[in-house]
């Protein structure tokens, strides 16, 4: 176990960590500021979780104990999110202090991001199971920890051997700030914007294609630092700046550029992806994709491209007010746009709008919400008074709808009430409940034959 030694040099300035920290230069070399804390703390293997201890200065109650060990406000606990009273375990979402504070599902993978302090970035919690892993039930993702060879790349020291855990921090943080799962990948960025898992059409941003045995995932490093990553079934897409969106993958449906034209797979989309210069809109602040097209929406505008069942371009007949929450599904898509939930595109199941026809070309309010989340032929949002209510196909193995008949709208809980956030799979959906419990309907993951329908996932 390391410790700082706090040494007097005769003619030398020393480096010396305060008792309180306000970034990451007052805790000296290899030191790092907890958030929500003020408390310095230093790479530790021996902490399972965050590979990090508090030092042995810090106030109580921190000093000498490892990083996960922090007081927090009752899970569930009511909240300011102007003001946010939680600690640094949990983050202030929807008015309670939960600890999930971003959920992404994959096919058969679905994770959730846990806070670390108000700036809600940190480690994966996972379950269910894919090539990136041997079946899994909820515990955390090495990539956001302190694990090798995916949190800490080559640049990266203490990082001997794929199975030791890292002792240095790669810029600075151990936490995630942003993920998407794709079919049986993964993307995430900690400072730097990482890749790893199947690459069998360049969906991991370069290296060569293959479909590689479980245990050993290829991870790429991407040149450029993205956020708002988008991942389907092979095909991704990021937002590098606030109107350029990069894409990169399978370009069967033309869907990695904006005059929709088909192509091979890009081959090195690191040096040479093409970008999609979103001129048509001012400011991208949300990224989606499906199999056959991307999308990328402003606060007031959404356009897509590739293969899109509604065609290319802006999407007309958006209502007023300022987009908040946006997601794609298979052959349609859903907004809220000024406190509504917006629906339109392939409609056969009713998943845009139980009460509209097969195919709703002009978006149609189906109800108020703040939270919305679209699934292969379903949709779901979060009202205000966190009733959660889905629509779509509910019939067959899917149960889509938490049991119920479609095409709905269905309420499917209100008690105790869902804050958010939420995620959907083809056939499956997931929210962050007011008691911190995330909830799963429908094809819920299976690990070794048991489904994780109710759990307090990152809640430690």
């Amino acid at each position: 176990m390391k410790r700082l030694a706090l040494i007097a040099l005769v003619g030398c300035s020393v480096s010396r960590p305060t008792f309180e920290c306000g970034d990451f230069s007052d805790c000296g070399p290899g030191g790092y500021c907890e958030p929500g804390t003020n408390a310095c703390s230093f790479a530790d293997k021996t902490c399972v979780v965050s590979g990090r201890r508090f030092s042995t200065i810090s106030p109580d109650p921190y000093r000498d104990k490892c990083v996960e060990f922090q007081p927090d406000a009752p899970a569930g606990a009511a909240c300011n999110e102007t003001a946010p009273t939680c600690a640094s375990l949990r983050a202030c979402v929807g008015g309670r202090c939960v600890s999930t504070v971003d959920l992404d599902t994959g096919k058969l993978l679905t994770c959730a991001r846990c806070a670390i302090g108000q700036a809600a970035s940190g480690p994966l919690w996972c379950w269910g199971e894919s090539t990136l892993t041997a079946p899994i039930a909820p515990q955390y993702f090495p990539i956001a920890g302190q694990a090798c060879p995916a949190f800490c790349p080559p640049e990266c020291n203490g990082c001997p051997t794929m199975a030791t855990p890292c002792e240095a921090t790669c810029d600075g943080s151990v936490n995630t700030f942003e993920y998407a799962l794709g079919e049986d990948y993964l993307c995430y960025t900690n400072g730097r914007t990482y890749c790893l898992g199947s690459n069998s059409d360049y969906q991991l941003g370069e290296g060569y294609p293959t479909v590689f045995a479980p245990g050993g995932a290829l991870t790429v490093r991407l040149a450029n630092n993205y956020d708002k990553i988008a991942a389907s079934r092979v095909h991704t897409c990021a937002r590098a700046q606030s109107n350029r969106v990069f894409c990169w993958g399978n370009n069967d449906h033309g869907q990695l550029r904006l005059d929709n034209t088909p192509g091979p797979a890009q081959q090195n989309p690191v040096g040479n992806a093409p970008f999609v210069p979103i001129d048509t809109i001012v400011g991208v602040d949300f990224v989606a994709v499906s199999a056959e097209f991307s999308c990328a929406a402003s606060n007031n505008d959404v356009v897509c491209w590739g293969e899109v069942p509604w065609g290319p371009g802006i999407v007309a007949g958006l209502p007023p007010g300022q987009i908040t929450d946006f997601d794609v599904g298979f052959h349609h898509a859903c907004v809220v746009k000024g406190g509504k939930a917006v629906c339109w595109g392939n409609n056969r199941q009713g998943q845009a709008d139980p009460a509209a026809p097969s195919m709703l070309a002009v978006p149609t309010i189906v109800m108020d919400a703040k939270r919305v989340v679209t699934g292969r032929v379903h949709s779901c949002a979060i009202t205000t008074s966190g009733e959660l209510w889905c629509w779509g196909g509910g019939d067959g193995s899917g149960m889509q709808l938490d049991g119920a008949p479609g095409p709905g709208p269905v309420l499917v809980r209100r008690d105790p009430p869902a804050v958010g956030p939420i995620a959907a799979g083809d056939d499956v959906t997931c929210a962050v409940h007011a008691d911190d419990r995330v909830r799963c309907f429908g094809d819920v993951l299976q690990t070794n034959g048991q489904e994780y329908r109710e759990f307090p996932a990152c809640t430690r």
